[in-house]
């Protein structure tokens, strides 16, 4: 993956065709962090945190069923390979993408990082790069390393952009 300028405020990249897939990868495990794990901490009365909880609930799962359906598009009109590129010789393609696409994904990969963390059962840095876990969860382990590499590379893009 490479970031190679501007084209006016959109990002504009270059995908090798391993970069592609292994987006659709992540984009296709989404949501893996679950709604129900953001809790409330704040209100007067157990009714109304109860209440309050709920409605957030309901707010991120539809937050969430609207995600997988923009997700859907966009690996269908974005990330599809070229219907002239030849399965045993995929090309790179370009990619530019709107600040707000590119916010989305950032949301969307940390979303899957964060998730997977959790289904890791939250481990530190030294039990995250253990050789046990590693071992026991590769899956899991390998998805969330590569949602923080995502991740990375779109920071650095915006960053090195908005010089």
């Amino acid at each position: 993956m490479k970031y190679i300028g501007r084209q006016g405020d959109n990002l504009v990249l270059v995908l090798r065709p391993r970069d592609r897939e292994q987006w659709i990868f992540l984009l296709q495990r989404y949501p893996v962090y679950p709604a129900s794990d953001h809790r409330l901490s704040l209100s007067p009365d157990a009714q109304t945190l109860a209440e309050q909880q709920q409605f957030l609930e309901e707010t991120l799962t539809e937050q969430q069923r609207a995600n997988q359906t923009l997700i859907e598009k966009f690996v269908r009109e974005r990330l599809a390979p070229p219907p002239d590129e030849d399965e045993n010789s995929p090309r790179a393609m370009r990619l530019t993408l709107t600040r707000a696409e590119v916010d989305w994904l950032l949301e969307v990969f940390n979303d899957v990082r964060v998730g997977f963390w959790v289904r890791l059962g939250r481990p530190d840095s030294e039990q995250m790069h253990s050789a046990q876990l590693m071992a026991a969860r590769p899956l899991e382990c390998a998805s969330m390393e590569l949602a923080a590499w995502a991740e990375s590379f779109l920071l650095g893009a915006l960053e090195i952009a908005s010089r």
